[in-house]
């Protein structure tokens, strides 16, 4: 799998032991404070066009969750079918929203003919919340998105009627490989249907396997280690790609709207930049070595 660093916002690019190992960067920096967080949706079709494509599967380092909708660009470049899996804590997929938002994307990815199933992995804020009346309803209770919350179920609304058993059997320990096999074993004849595209938002970890922009999870990487190798064990395929985002950097936007959806959607944080890096380069590399196998 090629490996490459699309910088737009120096969080990856700035990681010297990463980019020992993964030689291809692509500048982008131009386009960070013009996307980030959210844009209209000519300005993405413009910077879609500026990604570079590949001739095989690649395996990208994106930066800041702010970009998470960057992954919506790299999936469009891919013509054959596939399942696409996200590990994220929040659902990313709110629809109706008037532009292109890092928590829209999936919604956008959905209407994609060469996405198959969806399976979410890790979630746990926004899934039950007011938003759910901007979830893909139908394609929740279709089955072609599946759901797998970080420790809990949702109690509100039609997820009642939705079946979404949580990664953690119990929410104070940790989830194991028998766990995990358990979990995945219902669902691996269709998993191993398609080959995997596989998206990591490291909001998803707890703080101490990651810093980032948003509020953090409660998943250890190693839970995540486990969890992509038996998917990527039970698909028994090649992956066509794979992408990481969720490292933390200083916000750098241009424009009012993404002025005015950093002071409303942010959270306040106070974070060691030096530590950041450290933490999320260890992790980074950690994710690099799984995915090259």
């Amino acid at each position: 799998m090629r490996t490459e660093i699309l910088d737009l916002d120096n969080s990856v690019a700035n990681q010297p032991e990463l980019g020992k190992e993964v030689k291809r960067k692509h500048d982008l920096t131009e386009w960070g404070p013009k996307i980030r967080m959210g844009c209209a949706y000519w300005r993405f079709s413009s910077f879609a066009r500026n990604v570079p494509t590949s001739d095989r599967p690649r395996l990208s380092f994106i930066g800041s969750g702010d970009f998470h909708h960057v992954t919506l660009a790299l999936l469009k470049k891919i013509q054959e079918p596939f399942h696409l899996v996200i590990l994220d804590k929040h659902p990313d997929w709110v629809k109706l929203m008037p532009i292109m938002h890092c928590g829209t994307w999936l919604s956008h990815a959905l209407k994609l003919p060469q996405v198959k199933n969806v399976y979410h992995f890790g979630g746990d804020l926004d899934f039950d919340n007011f938003l759910q009346n901007l979830a893909p309803r139908g394609a929740l209770k279709s089955g072609r998105v599946k759901v797998f919350p970080s420790h809990r179920t949702y109690t509100k609304g039609f997820w009642k009627k939705i079946s979404h058993q949580p990664l953690r059997p119990d929410a104070a320990k940790s989830c194991t490989d028998e766990n995990i096999k358990e979990l995945l074993k219902p669902h691996a004849e269709e998993l191993s249907k398609y080959p995997l595209y596989i998206s990591v938002d490291k909001d998803v970890m707890r703080v101490g396997d990651s810093v980032v922009n948003w509020d953090s999870g409660l998943l250890r990487l190693k839970e995540i280690e486990l969890l992509i190798s038996n998917l990527i064990e039970i698909n028994g395929q090649p992956l066509v790609g794979a992408d990481i985002v969720g490292d933390w950097s200083r916000v750098r936007l241009r424009g009012p709207l993404r002025e005015m959806l950093d002071w409303s959607e942010h959270p306040v944080l106070d974070v060691d930049p030096k530590f950041s890096l450290e933490t999320n380069q260890s992790t980074n590399l950690r994710l690099l070595d799984l995915f090259k196998g």
